[in-house]
């Protein structure tokens, strides 16, 4: 299963002087055209070390998308595993009755 990944910036809001909300979107394309999307949004404070805040919250977004990429990994190797396409023909029969 090949995926492609694509981040793009959603919004920036504030609800407070030197406090921003920044949110980012995960697109996650498979071989069929369809997959994942999700946003993702941390806090961004200004009148800090501006490097070290732009690493911190890159670091917080790619474990966040990292986590969500591998568990859509996890539930096609299911969806697509021999067990289930078994427990699908049974369940098909049982119905057919």
């Amino acid at each position: 299963m090949s995926l492609t990944a694509k981040v793009s910036k959603v919004s920036v809001t504030s609800n407070q002087k030197d406090l921003y909300i920044l949110t980012g979107k995960l697109e996650l394309i498979d071989d069929m055209g369809s997959g994942l999307t999700k946003n993702y949004s941390c806090e961004f404070r200004t009148g800090q070390d501006n490097d070290a805040t732009t690493l911190d919250f890159a670091t917080k977004m790619i474990e966040q998308m990292n986590e969500d990429i591998q568990n859509y990994k996890d539930c096609q190797d299911i969806f697509n595993s021999e067990l289930l396409n078994k427990a699908i023909a049974v369940i098909q029969e049982g119905v057919n009755q």
